[in-house]
């Protein structure tokens, strides 16, 4: 069950508001590649029985977006893009 906010394009999450980890975009295609290249951290979270955290398919929005309403629109579109 999720607890935090989830934004949605036809039914698919984009981005999700986390209350621990903050604002992410998903990453899928090649936008995936060009989140790592920025320096973007991909949410991981361990589950109570593996011994190595679970990489998720979101990565977290960087602090010069959070202070910049452009460059969060356009990583969000970008990521809209890529469903």
């Amino acid at each position: 069950m999720m607890r935090d906010l989830c934004r949605y394009s036809d039914e698919t999450i984009f981005a999700i508001v986390h209350s621990d980890d903050g604002t992410m975009l998903k990453g899928a295609g090649a936008f995936k590649d060009a989140l790592d290249a920025m320096g973007m951290t991909r949410w991981t979270y361990q589950r109570d029985n593996s011994p190595k955290p679970t990489a998720m398919p979101y990565w977290k929005l960087p602090d010069s977006a959070l202070d910049n309403p452009d460059e969060a629109c356009d990583l969000a579109r970008r990521a809209l893009a890529h469903l």
